[in-house]
């Protein structure tokens, strides 16, 4: 092979990964808190459509459409991962925003109705599925690129940086998800969404 540069994974092979001290901590948010933010984000994001918007908007329908979506919704998270093997971008909040997006018109979706009453209605959903899983793989996975790439993180903090995302993606998760035990009580009673019943 020819001459040039080592791979970066071959140049960073000394590095010492910084502890989880509190003060690596600090240092780790202020070099990466961009890209945290937009993971913690995404994911709740992500999960507030699914399981939760979508639970509200197959309600009525057969139990087989629920299971249609989170197929969906997995086939779109799977296909965007692999995707930056052909295509990366920086511009990972304008993926955040996308998916926030995606809720507000889901939400929308679940108090009117009128997609899901359309002749293939819950077809059109499962569609719609599918872009909230490409959204939400395509930034999870240029996040990750981020992390190993971005040169204003330091080497040292890489690695702590991913982890504190992680665990904080988990936290965004599950206020996500627990949000639906109340929200399912109150403004997504379905009572209130199917007033006339199924």
């Amino acid at each position: 092979g020819g001459g040039g540069e080592p791979p970066r994974h071959i140049l960073n092979a000394g590095i010492t990964n910084a502890t989880a001290t509190m003060d690596n901590a600090k240092l780790a948010i202020a070099a990466s808190g961009n890209i945290m933010l937009n993971l913690v984000l995404v994911y709740g994001l992500e999960y507030f459509i699914y399981p939760g918007l979508a639970d509200r908007e197959t309600y009525c329908a057969s139990g087989s459409w629920f299971m249609i979506m989170w197929a969906c919704y997995n086939v779109g998270v799977t296909v965007s991962r692999l995707s930056v093997a052909v295509f990366q971008t920086q511009n990972v909040w304008g993926l955040t925003v996308f998916q926030f997006c995606n809720v507000v018109g889901w939400t929308v979706e679940v108090f009117w109705g009128g997609i899901r009453s359309l002749p293939g209605g819950y077809w059109i959903m499962s569609a719609w599925m599918l872009l909230v899983g490409l959204c939400g793989g395509a930034s999870y996975a240029n996040c990750i690129v981020l992390f190993n790439q971005d040169d204003s993180i330091p080497d040292h903090l890489r690695e702590l940086g991913m982890n504190l995302s992680f665990f904080l993606s988990n936290v965004g998760i599950s206020i996500a998800t627990l949000s639906f035990t109340v929200l399912n009580r109150t403004i997504f009673e379905p009572s209130i969404l199917y007033p006339s019943g199924c």
